[in-house]
């Protein structure tokens, strides 16, 4: 289960937009003149609905936090609870500041799960972001904002609010949700005429070509390389998924493998790759009928935790350890039966 509830995370922008399409849909022949007044009134009108959503869905997380039982320590506790006592992804308030203005404005950043990226590089894309945005879109030519730009800035704000209080956000598929209103502004902006499509057009893809530029010449992360394909690949063949249990015992090939391997596969993490684990990894073999694990790793760090003698001593009670694949790139296959 996963210690970030994403659902509050964007639950604040689809109420609000929500709302806001709901009020123009009503509202649709002074499409143009709209003002917060009036927004404020539609609110008030509504209020009574809306006190009723909000409590239905505030009911249901609770009831959820409170009912759904997880794992923690060798026991069944509530989802609370494990939120409570878990406290490995927090970060500093400062921290979490940073990330939000850095995902914000560098559309790198969003690869830094592939690329080894630099401050540099992060800056260089910051820089081009926002002055292609100042360049084409002019905001501050604007005296009023428009009533949408104002909805959708409160909404990219509560989100941020959020964040900053749960400081649990750190990596670019979490800040997907800070975008939501980003991407919504700028299909409203390209829907007014055809000049604002024209810049919108040109800000995106002059945007990601020169994205596409920076990451030619950036370095790939070790967990990245090209190796690891060869061994997915091996891992697909019916004969190995069904006989198996494919372990990870380094980060960056689980989730993958999960999600594309074969049907029939059974797939495990070992973040600490202690004894214990390797025990538990025996259970799960024999409990499922499995003739053998692979463990799928690579070096981190100059730390050699994937050669074949670290394998042979994690697995000493085992008596073969031989490589799946020709294990000739930085990602390894062991065989282990």
């Amino acid at each position: 289960m996963e210690d970030k509830i994403f659902i509050i995370f964007i639950f604040p922008q689809i109420l609000i937009i929500s709302f806001w399409f709901s009020f123009l849909d009503k509202k649709k022949n002074n499409y143009n003149n709209i003002d917060f007044m009036i927004f404020s009134k539609f609110i008030l009108e509504n209020k009574y609905k809306i006190l009723s959503i909000i409590t239905l869905f505030l009911f249901s997380i609770i009831l959820f936090l409170f009912i759904y039982k997880v794992n923690l320590d060798n026991k069944y506790v509530s989802y609370y609870k494990y939120l409570i006592n878990d406290n490995s992804s927090s970060l500093s308030f400062g921290k979490e500041l940073l990330y939000i203005i850095a995902y914000s404005f560098s559309p790198i950043l969003f690869t830094s799960k592939i690329i080894q990226l630099t401050l540099l590089e992060i800056l260089i894309s910051s820089t081009f972001f926002c002055l292609t945005f100042f360049i084409l879109f002019k905001p501050y030519k604007i005296k009023n904002f428009n009533i949408k730009y104002k909805i959708l800035i409160s909404s990219y704000t509560i989100t941020t609010v959020i964040f900053l209080i749960f400081k649990s956000t750190w990596t670019g598929h979490h800040f997907i949700f800070l975008h939501l209103p980003i991407i919504i502004g700028l299909c409203v902006y390209a829907n007014k005429n055809e000049k604002n499509l024209k810049n919108t057009i040109i800000f995106l893809v002059v945007g990601m070509l020169f994205t596409i530029s920076q990451l030619y010449f950036s370095k790939v992360y070790d967990y990245s390389d090209k190796s690891k394909t060869i061994i997915f690949d091996k891992l697909k063949e019916k004969n190995i998924a069904e006989n198996s249990v494919i372990n990870f015992s380094t980060w960056g090939g689980y989730y993958i493998q999960s999600l594309y391997g074969y049907k029939n596969q059974l797939i495990t993490y070992t973040d600490q790759f202690n004894d214990n684990e390797i025990k538990d990894l025996e259970k799960i073999k024999i409990n499922n009928k499995r003739n053998f694990i692979i463990n799928v790793c690579f070096n981190e760090n100059e730390i050699n935790n994937c050669t074949y003698d670290f394998i042979r001593e994690k697995f000493k009670d085992y008596k073969f350890v031989e490589p799946l694949t020709n294990n000739q790139g930085i990602w390894k296959a062991w065989k282990i039966y």
